[in-house]
């Protein structure tokens, strides 16, 4: 939510799973126009629905994620809601999924919500529910919105490995304002609990893994292995 209240400009939709927006960011954004998608679940006591996340390290302070959903959505103009159920196609993972969908938005810039009932502070597809892959449903979200204009990655200065001429520090970016997006191109920041994210990413047709980044340097060489 950083990148869209700061990098609007630059990043051209965001995606955020079990995450939400921090007090700062909810205080001060002003972002421009950008499309959201945001994956939650009921019981997740990491990042609470609800907004009751701890202030402390300075993340929390937003309100209930559907709010945050409703700020980005008047944002965006989105005039009308389409919502359903998805398909509970695992019964053994205790949870389902609900796609709400922000729609008849300014230049498409949707903003959708998937609610996971019963699920917790995962990754769906990976662990927790098994009914829809959180990286497929960025991807096809991602894709639907390729035409809108740059990609951007961004990586840190330190431990970084990569197989493009990504600077060290501030943003590659490649404009696609003028042609559909073929493959996306990825970089991983942080590798401890990013590491499975990773590897459930790689596994997607027409991705690319360009740049790997953390503090500890064998984070990096293990995910090179």
């Amino acid at each position: 939510y950083t990148l869209g209240c700061e990098r609007s400009d630059t990043f051209k939709a965001i995606a955020s799973i079990t995450g939400t927006m921090s007090g700062y960011d909810w205080r001060n954004c002003n972002p421009g126009k950008v499309p959201v998608l945001q994956i939650s679940g009921t019981n997740d006591m990491v990042v609470p629905m609800d907004g009751t996340m701890s202030a402390a390290g300075g993340w929390g302070g937003a309100p209930d994620i559907k709010e945050v959903m409703n700020y980005w959505s008047n944002i965006n103009e989105c005039t009308q809601t389409e919502s359903q159920n998805l398909a509970n196609i695992d019964n053994t993972d205790n949870s389902y999924v609900k796609l709400d969908k922000k729609t008849d938005c300014y230049s498409n810039h949707e903003v959708w919500l998937y609610t996971v009932f019963g699920g917790g502070h995962t990754w769906p597809g990976a662990w927790g529910n098994m009914d829809i892959s959180a990286s497929e449903e960025i991807w096809k979200f991602f894709r639907k919105k390729s035409s809108l204009g740059a990609i951007a990655a961004s990586t840190l200065s330190i431990n970084c490995q990569n197989n493009l001429s990504i600077p060290r520090e501030g943003i590659y970016m490649g404009d696609f304002s003028d042609k559909p997006l073929k493959k996306i191109k990825a970089a991983f920041i942080g590798l401890n609990r990013g590491g499975s994210h990773l590897r459930n990413f790689a596994t997607i047709e027409n991705t690319e893994v360009v740049a790997l980044c953390d503090l500890y340097e064998n984070n990096v060489k293990r995910e090179l292995e």
